[in-house]
This record gives structure tokens, sequence and C-alpha cells, in this order.
């Protein structure tokens, strides 16, 4: 049902054999809707899907065309099989990490759900979520806005929980991943500015912390179950996005100011994941990383 001064997208195709006979819609104010191909052909004329256009064949018959978005790239569920298609946007949602069969009358539902691929942080305190839907388009949330879709079971990969602190406190809801660890999904960051900042991306100019290696040795990342070797003379970095790199003396004068009157980097605020690393120096056993020994690190400022 479409929901009055709502706009909507579509997100999946319903099909009989060749034919299409609907459309799967979500609206901003995430209600979903399955609606027929002559009821979409309406909604589009009154400007309420916001992907979706029309055009008219030189015999007059309406086409139905994606606006910034290929229709044969979504999902599509069969409604005479009662099962999705086998290509593999369909499969990937017929094979949703929370199926929602058991709360809607079809899983047809999961064609209208978002997927959590980036974490919004300010320092330690996750203010929301990146999300993506099957259309490939991605938006970010709040995290309560989040919290609503995964209770709906609008989330194909986490749901929520209550948890409790203490036999004090009150129960809170909070976000648990299914089929991934939430944890451990990449970061963007709120700046000081109030603007978010992908602290992967090479443009963005962020303190980091570094730290001089004599000798070679190997870098372990533990959660990827990844070796990053490395050699005398090169540096080692730990990023605002938790992520560590190894780079060369040489690229460290080119890209970067070291002062160390500096007592604070960015990546300070994000040293939580520290402990997946560990630093082999040939000769010597692994040693783990911590919070407090990344902080001893001098502190780099990008040129």
């Amino acid at each position: 049902m479409i929901n009055q001064g709502v706009l909507y997208r579509v997100t999946g195709r319903y099909m009989d054999g060749q034919k299409i006979v609907g459309y799967h819609l979500v609206g901003e104010d995430e209600s979903q809707s399955q609606e027929s191909k002559d009821r979409v052909i309406w909604l589009i004329g009154r400007g309420i899907i916001t992907n979706m256009r029309v055009q008219v064949g030189a015999d007059g018959e309406v086409i139905i065309r994606g606006k910034g978005v290929n229709l044969n790239n979504l999902p599509v569920y069969d409604l005479v099989k009662d099962k999705y298609r086998n290509t593999s946007v369909s499969q990937e949602a017929a094979n949703s990490n929370v199926p929602t069969s058991k709360y809607e009358n079809s899983a047809a539902g999961q064609m209208g759900q978002y997927k959590i691929i980036r974490r919004i942080m300010l320092k330690n305190k996750c203010l929301g979520y990146e999300v993506q839907d099957y259309t490939g388009t991605i938006t970010r949330k709040k995290r309560s806005q989040v919290l609503n879709l995964a209770t709906q079971r609008l989330i194909s990969n986490a749901i929520v929980q209550k948890y409790q602190k203490s036999p004090e406190s009150a129960p809170e809801l909070v976000l648990r991943g299914v089929g991934c660890d939430l944890s451990k999904l990449q970061v963007l960051i709120m700046g000081e500015d109030g603007k978010i900042i992908d602290p992967s991306s090479k443009d963005t100019k962020l303190t980091v912390r570094a730290v001089y290696m004599k000798h070679s040795g190997i870098l372990y990342d533990t959660s990827l179950n990844k070796k990053m070797p490395f050699k005398a003379g090169d540096f080692i970095i730990y990023n605002a996005n938790s992520a560590i790199d190894i780079v060369s003396a040489d690229d460290i004068k080119r890209e970067y100011d070291i002062d160390k009157k500096l007592t604070y980097a960015v990546c300070d605020d994000y040293l939580s994941m520290a402990k997946k690393y560990y630093i082999e120096v040939f000769g010597s056993k692994p040693i783990q990383l911590t919070e407090q020994m990344i902080k001893k690190w001098v502190v780099l400022k990008p040129i």
C-alpha cells in the first residue's frame, strides 16, 4: 500500500515466467508495497516513484524504464513458482541472513532490505550507518533509523537485541551483526566541523601515528588472517579507520610532515581495533599492539 505524500523507489520485480506483473517499492518512510505494472505506470506519472520513468514506443505502447538504475539488474521474484530467480542478485535477496518470511506473508519482502556496509563514528560512539539497497543506492542513516529498520527485519545483515549493562540499568537496544561482525566494518568518521570523512580516502588529510622499523619483520592482521612484510627503514602507520599501512621512508618524506611536538592524532580516537595486529621482528616473538603502545608513536601530518 502506498502512503500518501511519500516518495518511493523500486527495489525489485515480480514476474510470471517472462512476463513482468509488478514491482517492489520502498518508501522514504521505509514502508513497502507490491504494486502491479499498471499501478506503477500511474504512480510514475504522478512523480511518486523517483527511480523509474515511462517511455512511449512507436506503436503507442507504454514502456517502463529505470532512472539511474537498470531494472534488469534488480532481484526477481516469481509469483507463480513462489520463489526467487537464479540470478546472483535474486539469490542474494533470497539468501538474506535475516529472512522476513516468518514475519510477512511472502519472502519477497526481502527485496526491500538494506545491507549495512560502513559505520559512522564519532570517536568511540556510533552515530549511524551507511546502507545499500538492491539498486546499489547508498544512503546514510542515523543509528536510531537503522535500529528501527532492523526491528522490522529490513536489514539483511543485522538484528536488534536487548542489552542490559547491569541489573540496575535500564535495558537498551543494540544491533548485532548476522553473517558479519559490525565492529569490523569500515568506518566513516565525524570531523570537528560536523562533516563526515572517509579516512580511507587518499584525499583525506588526517593526522596518523607511525613508528620507524629498524629491522625487517612481519605485521599480522588477525581479523583478516593477513600477513604484511616490512623491511628495515620502513614506517608502520596506524590510520583513523583502524587500518595499518607499511610505507617506505621516501614516501613518508613526500606525503607527511613529522612533528615530534604534536601530542594528538585523529587516529587516537579509533585505537580500539589495535589489538587485532601483531608485529614480529625477525628473531623475536610476535608482539600484540595496544592503544598505549601506538600512542607512543610519532604523529604524522599529511602535507
